[in-house]
């Protein structure tokens, strides 16, 4: 069994907000953080090779009110090579790398905040200020040899982008009720989250909502207000009462023949709704209506 190591960094944020912070804020943030820091293993494993982080523990130093300051020591438990005094030069390396420890850490966390963002924020939301951020972060990054590619090869492979959302969200929480507000990385003034940038990434995470979907319905009426004998797409319309009062165009499974539904103006159908998200109203709304079966007459 290969030698286990561990190093701890310190690792300190501030908030500088001018009104007291709600509680429920102050706890929100702290574990959002918290599952910030347990994501950062995978930055420490790439400029260090060689080692595998086996666990990651966080634990908090200090806590102070005012500006809300919160201070943690991140403890990475980790393996090397299978050669045991290779690791053990590697392990002694990372030890007394100290600056650089506290830098990867603060790369690491302003990476999965500006990803996280990128996750909550709309298609054709304003995202220049987050992006000013994430060009901060590379250049830190570059000081301790992580790479832009090195850094978004790491969050190409997060798989739940819609926690690292959620984590993003409650930590810019505290900040996001006062408009000068910053998040200052102690130790690390280049690495601030300014004003802006915290502007634009939103203190609560909404699921994306899909532009389109459908809505199977069994058996159900249809009104048939016009109609084409000759034709599946197009020349057809009507309504389905429950479903959509309002007339929509419909379309007849190729498995329907036209000449056999047409002139009927009352049938019992099985149909696909197609329904299209309507922002302003913030409701899915009828588009059309694809006819998949139609009973004969009772």
């Amino acid at each position: 069994m290969s030698q286990v190591f561990s190093v701890k960094v310190p690792y300190a944020i501030k908030y500088t907000t001018e009104h007291p912070v709600p509680i429920d804020e102050i706890v929100e943030s702290l574990r959002g953080l918290e599952k910030l820091l347990k994501r950062t293993p995978v930055f420490l494993e790439k400029v260090y090779e060689g080692i595998h982080v086996l666990e990651t523990n966080v634990y908090v130093d200090k806590i102070e009110s005012g500006s809300l300051f919160q201070s943690f020591v991140v403890e990475y438990i980790f393996n090397g090579a299978e050669n045991y005094e290779e690791a053990k030069k590697l392990a002694a390396r990372i030890t007394k790398e100290s600056k650089p420890l506290k830098v990867l850490v603060g790369v690491g966390v302003g990476s999965l905040l500006t990803y996280g963002a990128m996750q909550m924020l709309p298609a054709g939301s304003p995202t220049n200020h987050v992006e000013a951020y994430n060009s901060v972060i590379l250049n830190a990054g570059a000081d301790i040899n992580l790479s832009g590619e090195d850094l978004q090869s790491i969050l190409d492979r997060v798989s739940d982008k819609k926690s690292l959302a959620r984590e993003t969200a409650a930590v810019v929480r505290p900040a996001k009720g006062d408009d000068g507000a910053t998040i200052e990385m102690q130790g690390l003034p280049q690495l601030t989250v300014p004003p802006e940038a915290i502007g634009q990434i939103p203190g609560e995470y909404e699921p994306p909502v899909p532009q389109e979907r459908s809505v199977n319905y069994e058996r159900v009426t249809l009104l048939i207000a016009a109609s084409d004998k000759d034709k599946y797409s197009s020349g057809w319309a009507g309504s389905a009462p429950g479903i959509s009062e309002a007339r929509k165009p419909f379309v007849l499974d190729e498995s329907i023949d036209p000449s056999s539904v047409h002139g009927r103006t009352r049938v019992k159908a099985d149909i696909l709704v197609h329904e299209r998200y309507s922002k302003p109203r913030k409701v899915y709304q009828v588009h059309s209506i694809e006819v998949l079966r139609v009973y004969p007459p009772e």
